[in-house]
């Protein structure tokens, strides 16, 4: 069994012992972990004692048994659970007893700061920004968040940067266009392939419905990549090759390379970090929501930002990324989520 979990996510255990033996395995477990599956086990093989235990009294093929569990969403960011197990042996009636623990961890967000004011100053002969006080966000949960940013009613919008837009809209097409040629090989796999590419054409959201799609799209192609090896190699060659034929059209780097040097620290990827926000005057006011979840696409409460008050000079747009700071701070220890 590992030794930690992102909670929500599955994980799971197995016990080997020597096929001649006969044996049977009770397992015990706390009220934050759930039983999701048992295998080598015929139904009649499993008896529930209580909510929180099962004995295993027959298997299908002796000397194994797998089980995957699922970790519960926790109000503590980290947990240190146990489960308990033992193995009777029939043949003497001697019992064997072993727990082991496991950390079940999660990010958790907070909100320090807003600024009152946001003084946004670009530098055209630098190609640089500069921007006063930043909206502060900590991660202090263990666990990596992944963020998106939308804009409310206000006087900004968000779009891509020029850049940035020729490239996706040429990436996309070419990328198309080879998959086009794969899915005529592979029919099987037409479907994923016309879902993939849907996503690709639309903006970056981590809403409920946008999750879904996207945690389905990626199980899919997993499946599809264990399947067939020449379909990964093939659909893996048709996105590089895309990729490296367009990326000459991303003109400004220098921010965005910025940003990605301060993810490992803070532990929060914002995954629409490539947008911008477009103002529709000088001088306006800004509306913003963090949408969260983490690498199991668990759902958390979004984080609504109060309406800030915008200056922009030299610029009408700015890289969302540039709005916040989230750099690991001094440890904190907080008993909340």
């Amino acid at each position: 069994m590992p030794d930690t979990c992102l909670q929500g996510d599955e994980f799971p255990a197995h016990i080997i012992w020597d096929k001649l033996d006969k044996v049977e395995i009770s397992i015990r477990y706390p009220e934050t972990i759930e039983v999701k599956a048992i295998y080598n086990v015929p139904t009649d093989g499993i008896e529930i004692s209580d909510e929180r235990s099962i004995k295993i009294t027959d298997f299908e093929v002796n000397g194994y048994l797998g089980i995957l569990f699922c970790s519960r969403i926790l109000v503590d960011f980290r947990k240190r659970e146990r489960v308990q197990f033992e193995i009777l042996d029939l043949r003497n009636s001697s019992i064997e007893r072993f727990t082991r623990e496991i950390d079940l961890f999660r990010p958790a967000l907070k909100l320090e700061s807003v600024p009152p004011r946001l003084n946004i100053k670009y530098d055209s002969s630098t190609r640089s920004y500069k921007i006063g006080d930043k909206i502060r966000i900590r991660n202090l949960g263990d666990g990596t968040a992944l963020i998106s940013v939308g804009v409310g009613e206000g006087d900004f919008q968000r779009h891509y940067p020029q850049g940035i837009d020729d490239f996706a809209k040429a990436f996309v097409c070419d990328l198309e266009i080879k998959l086009n040629v794969i899915r005529s090989e592979y029919p099987e796999h037409s479907s994923l392939i016309d879902k993939f590419l849907s996503l690709l054409k639309q903006p970056i959201t981590l809403d409920g419905k946008t999750k879904a799609i996207i945690q389905s799209v990626f199980n899919g192609l997993a499946r599809a990549f264990e399947e067939s090896e020449g379909f990964y190699n093939n659909f893996v060659s048709a996105v590089a090759i895309s990729y490296l034929k367009n990326i000459q059209l991303i003109t400004e780097l220098k921010t965005f390379m910025e940003y990605l040097n301060s993810i490992g620290e803070g532990r929060i990827i914002l995954v629409n970090s490539v947008d911008v926000l477009k103002a529709k005057r000088t001088s306006g006011r800004m509306h913003l929501v963090i949408q969260i979840t983490d690498l199991a696409y668990n759902d958390y409460p979004p984080i609504e930002l109060p309406s800030i008050p915008v200056t922009c000079e030299g610029s009408d747009e700015v890289p969302i990324h540039m709005l916040f700071d989230w750099k690991a701070g001094p440890l904190r220890r907080e008993e909340d989520g």
